[in-house]
């Protein structure tokens, strides 16, 4: 099965496979993972794991126009905007999930900016809830605000991880529950409309995606 991302139309059955079987695939994982945290008390050990999952399946359940699409001579760029908060259990678990996708074929590429004046083009932009020690943005708010400037106008997955985002400028959100060690996915899809980015309906019907809609204009 080819792992990735193309805009063709021919192609779209291929991606609502890829998309359902991924899905299937991380709820399994997230609801599994609920009793596997660390023996000390208030350790969650899958958190990041879990999010780095999360955004494997969204790399294949968006289909990009072309021609911003990933294709074998481009490869779908994750970038992460503020402090890289993926390394977790001695390992960076986006690297890590990256590079098991890689060895299948994938096509991926994951890049850093510490402000967004480092911004390089990308197909996926994750927003930290942490501030890089030589940043500019140093609220979340700041990141994502600048996250909606610098990708403006260009097919950019915003991705973030702090309540509230998904009526700021995400169009997906990442909410981690310490308490369950679950996480819920929220998802914009006006947000996506406004980025010319197409969700598959198999990725809006995961049992853990909440469906968020812009707040209305007031007069």
């Amino acid at each position: 099965m080819d792992d990735h991302i193309t805009a063709e139309p021919t192609r779209s059955h291929d991606t609502r496979l890829m998309c359902r079987v991924a899905g299937a695939m991380l709820c399994a994982a997230v609801l599994t993972s609920g009793g596997d945290v660390a023996a000390q008390e208030g350790v969650v050990r899958h958190e990041y794991a879990i999010k780095a999952g999360v955004i494997k399946v969204l790399g294949k359940c968006v289909t990009w126009p072309t021609p911003a699409a990933p294709s074998r001579d481009e490869p779908l760029t994750i970038g992460i905007l503020g402090k890289d908060p993926f390394f977790e259990n001695g390992v960076n678990q986006l690297d890590r999930a990256i590079a098991e996708e890689n060895l299948k074929g994938g096509n991926i590429v994951v890049k850093r900016f510490s402000s967004a004046k480092d911004y390089e083009p990308c197909h996926i932009l994750f927003v930290s809830s942490l501030a890089a020690d030589e940043g500019v943005e140093m609220t979340v708010d700041e990141r994502i605000k600048a996250a909606a400037e610098i990708t403006n106008g260009s097919t950019v997955l915003i991705v973030g991880e702090s309540a509230g985002l998904a009526v700021q400028g995400a169009i997906a959100n990442l909410l981690f529950d310490r308490a369950t060690n679950l996480v819920r996915l929220e998802i914009n899809p006006d947000a996506a409309a406004r980025a010319g980015l197409k969700l598959s309906p198999d990725l809006l019907r995961l049992k853990l995606v909440m469906i968020v809609r812009d707040s209305p204009v007031r007069r």
